[in-house]
């Protein structure tokens, strides 16, 4: 029957301790035995580590090729999309209809490119620790309600997406 480390670890500690207070010197080789085995446990559990961790490492490798692969097949479906964008526009097609998916041009909602920080008033900026950013949802809400645009701001209205249902 195998020994658990931790049972050979008390027994070590037990043994070590009667040996300690024996009023005569006995022979030490019973603790000696047990810490062989300790060290043989050890080792064993030392190789265990070691395959996990270059498993983890292993599966680190992977992670990171999958998700270069995965950013590689998002890539190239963006650029599909806008292929497909483009000749729709082109050709005047605002929506097709097929037997798997209805693919339409679709206009985007209004988005905001900032063209000089410095003029956005302070109600439209938002902290950021150590610096600040143009608080882009608050600009499209006062376009929305005002339909102007926020000093130092322009608003992009024809802007399109592709929507594949």
């Amino acid at each position: 029957m195998e020994e658990k480390l931790y049972k050979l670890a008390d027994t070590y500690k037990w043994l070590e301790k009667v040996l300690d207070e024996a009023e005569e010197e006995l022979p030490r080789d019973a603790l000696d035995a047990i810490k062989v085995k300790i060290g043989d446990k050890a080792e064993n559990i030392a190789k265990i580590v070691r395959s996990y961790e270059a498993e983890s490492e292993a599966v680190e490798g992977e992670i990171d090729r999958l998700v270069k692969r995965s950013k590689t097949l998002l890539n190239k479906a963006g650029w599909l999309k806008g292929y497909l964008l483009q000749e729709m526009m082109v050709s005047g097609i605002e929506r097709l209809k097929g037997n798997l998916f209805t693919i339409s041009v679709r206009p985007c909602p209004p988005s905001v490119e900032v063209i000089n920080e410095d003029e956005i008033p302070q109600e439209y900026r938002r902290v950021v620790p150590e610096t600040w950013q143009p608080d882009k949802k608050a600009i499209i809400d006062h376009f929305k309600e005002t339909t102007e645009a926020v000093p130092g701001t322009k608003i992009i209205k024809d802007k399109k997406t592709l929507q594949i249902r």
